[in-house]
């Protein structure tokens, strides 16, 4: 477990995220078995300390705590939109130190705040509306809440474009893969090898499942 200051920390930096971009925390229960705080442990710890003892039938003698992941090429798509460097100045100032590949969450963190306004967390169900609204393209639903995790609210917008594109050509991945190209030449500094890099590694992964 780590130290409070180091927990409390990290529980800022994902207050953060899910102030600004929402879409890219996944949130998983852990549980750490035969292990449980002490008293005097509970006592000498901080309020809003993350890691406590089970109080389930489950859970009892455990240790459970709220975990996250946090994709990364969905975060570097918020941060292209949001600073208008070129695609390598903005990979060198967020993620890359010593040739290695690593996000500077201090220098993440304080972009958003200076430069993102707060943006609502979406529901599952309020999810389902906007799917409700373009399901006439056959995309499958968890295909939609897929693209959510990459696009954030922006997937509202790029379902009504696939509406468009595919009442002409009635072609349920062609009109996706129309929609998303479309979203992601409208951020500037991506080039065209990445756009198309995401297209053919990931996204049409989605639209074709």
């Amino acid at each position: 477990m780590p130290k409070p200051q180091e927990a409390l920390h990290n529980l800022d930096l994902v207050d953060k995220l899910n102030k600004y971009v929402p879409h890219i925390l996944k949130k998983e229960k852990r549980i750490l078995v035969h292990r449980s705080l002490s008293f005097i442990q509970r006592l000498s710890l901080p309020k809003g300390y993350p890691f406590r003892n089970g109080q389930q039938t489950n859970t009892k003698g455990c240790i459970v705590w709220t975990d996250y992941s946090i994709s990364s090429w969905p975060l570097l798509l918020s941060l292209l939109k949001s600073d208008k460097r070129s695609f390598d100045q903005v990979l060198y100032q967020y993620f890359i130190k010593n040739d290695k590949l690593i996000p500077d969450w201090n220098i993440i963190k304080q972009q958003l705040v200076e430069h993102h306004t707060v943006i609502k967390s979406i529901s599952i169900d309020e999810l389902d509306r906007w799917y409700d609204e373009i399901s006439a393209t056959l995309i499958r639903p968890q295909a939609y809440h897929e693209l959510y995790q990459w696009f954030g609210s922006d997937v509202r917008d790029i379902g009504y474009d696939a509406f468009d594109y595919f009442m002409e050509s009635r072609n349920t991945v062609d009109a996706w893969q129309q929609a998303i190209n479309k979203h992601l030449g409208s951020i500037s500094n991506l080039p065209k090898e990445q756009n198309d890099y995401l297209m053919n590694k990931y996204l049409n992964k989605i639209i074709n499942e």
